[in-house]
């Protein structure tokens, strides 16, 4: 039975306009051995995270059945208004599937995946949208070079720099923010040629490195009609190809990265310049150092449409001969 009428129907719903998410999947089921640290490690996280957005940026953390002090954490950001989803798992449902479905749910234009041990610095969001705002056909960008990743799922990028004449070739111009990444994954013994020297695209006067990860990475919403639509199921082996990776060369757009890094694997422990970061944070953010004017977003993506053409383009681009060729006129 129902008495009277709901007021919902005369009530108007508020508004609110974001242009970019960012989801963020946190499993921390207690604070012994490996996960001794990671309570403190997602705290360093979110608060460089909220130090580094604008306002028209939506955040939504996915709970994978974490403690109960980390989900009260949690539940407070909501409560604060501070983060917009708390997405509630009763157990750990992975990392795929849980980002998978709130990417689908997402209204954004821009939507950034992250893992909970990401140290944001600030101007990321910043540099990370201007590669979207001044380059067609961008699909992923990482904010963390990752030259080693030219050769990932990249044939639409080598086909772009190819045929606009874009591509270069010059000295890293933050060879320290790789080093750290390949350190904090315990795989660094010294940099590779393409490290040294990366090979990227300017495009009108925006400069990006051909190449990304999936650690951090941002993505324009085209690219989810591309994602496989049933569950990545209960093996995690290369499960994150594909549902993060070949969905973007599948819709023919762009995988690029930033030239410098504006992201940090913090890994399970803390450190003491994790915290110096922040205070960086705190003190670009006071002066304003690279807000954005406007954040009036317009996608500049399209899908490339794929025929027969595009079949034999790609088998062109796949060329060592054409990537070579590639490497001598970036180097010109």
């Amino acid at each position: 039975m129902r008495i009277g009428n709901n007021p919902m129907k005369e009530t108007s719903l508020i508004k609110v306009s974001y242009v970019h998410r960012i989801i963020i999947p946190v499993y921390i089921p207690d604070a012994h051995g490996y996960f001794a640290h990671s309570f403190q490690i997602l705290q360093l996280c979110i608060s460089s995270l909220l130090q580094t957005i604008h306002a028209s940026t939506a955040v939504t953390i996915i709970n994978n059945g974490c403690s109960l002090e980390v989900s009260a954490y949690l539940q407070q950001l909501l409560l604060e208004k501070r983060i917009d989803q708390v997405v509630q798992n009763t157990y750990n449902k992975g990392k795929v599937d849980p980002l998978i479905s709130a990417m689908k749910g997402s209204l954004e234009t821009l939507i950034t995946i992250a893992d909970a041990d990401v140290l944001f610095k600030y101007g990321w969001q910043q540099q990370v949208e201007n590669i979207f705002f001044g380059i067609p056909n961008v699909g992923m960008v990482s904010p963390l070079p990752q030259p080693s990743q030219l050769r990932y799922y990249c044939n639409w990028t080598w086909y772009f720099g190819l045929t606009r004449n874009c591509f270069t070739l010059k000295n890293n111009e933050d060879l320290d923010a790789v080093k750290k990444f390949n350190q904090s994954i315990s795989k660094f013994n010294d940099f590779s040629s393409i490290e040294k020297k990366p090979l990227g695209i300017n495009f009108n006067g925006i400069e990006a490195l051909v190449g990304s990860g999936h650690f951090c990475a941002t993505y324009h919403c085209s690219i989810i009609k591309k994602i496989p639509k049933i569950s990545s199921g209960n093996s995690f082996k290369d499960a994150e190809i594909k549902y993060f990776d070949k969905p973007v060369e599948d819709a023919g757009l762009l995988r690029l990265a930033t030239t410098k890094g504006w992201v940090y694997h913090m890994g399970n422990v803390t450190e003491n310049w994790m915290h110096d970061i922040l205070k960086e944070n705190e003190k670009d953010a006071s002066n304003n150092f690279c807000q954005n004017k406007e954040y009036n977003f317009i996608s500049k993506g399209f899908l490339f449409k794929f025929n027969i053409i595009n079949v034999l383009i790609m088998k062109i681009i796949r060329s060592s001969k054409v990537k070579r060729l590639v490497f001598y006129i970036a180097k010109k």
